[in-house]
């Protein structure tokens, strides 16, 4: 099936920046560019369920795809790579109003707690200073501990407690 997908690029580049995982398996951040594309969606097809927030990434595939879509339309996106293989995802999505973004990521299961998470959180925060954000805003579950210490370790900090979910910010 041929999928149409169109990508905006941030007016200024990001990466490459190479490091070396908790495992010792040499990984690189670097700017999504439209060769990745069918990686960004292998990860989206395999994503395991289990992790959804807040219904995101959709369930059915046709949805996920179109929700894809979307969000490479209108967002600043950061991967992570192994092997020519993308482990990781980070979008900056403007909020124009408050000179903020929000920021959304996804860490492939197998490689979760090894330091992918913590780097894409580093270059997201670089990145986004460049672009000339303020401050980047995100939700999580109050039950995804992992997620949560990444996030203060990255300077991240509780701004209120929504239900389940936490609204966290970091300024730049």
């Amino acid at each position: 099936m041929l999928i149409d997908f169109e990508l905006r690029n941030a007016d200024i580049t990001y990466g490459p920046d190479a490091f070396t995982d908790k495992r010792g398996l040499q990984m690189s951040i670097l700017e999504l560019q439209m060769g990745c594309i069918p990686s960004l969606i292998e990860l989206y097809e395999n994503f395991d369920i289990d992790s959804q927030f807040q219904g995101l990434p959709p369930s059915h595939m046709n949805l996920r795809i179109a929700w894809l879509q979307g969000l490479l339309r209108s967002g600043a996106h950061l991967i992570a790579l192994n092997d020519g293989n993308i482990v990781g995802h980070a979008t900056l999505m403007e909020l124009p109003a408050r000179k903020s973004c929000e920021f959304i990521i996804v860490v492939v299961k197998q490689h979760r707690n090894n330091g992918i998470g913590t780097k894409l959180c580093e270059a997201s925060k670089k990145w986004a200073r460049t672009l000339g954000y303020r401050s980047i805003w995100l939700n999580v579950s109050s039950s995804n501990c992992s997620a949560i210490h990444v996030y203060k370790k990255a300077g991240f900090r509780v701004l209120n407690s929504l239900n389940a979910d936490l609204e966290m910010e970091v300024g730049l």
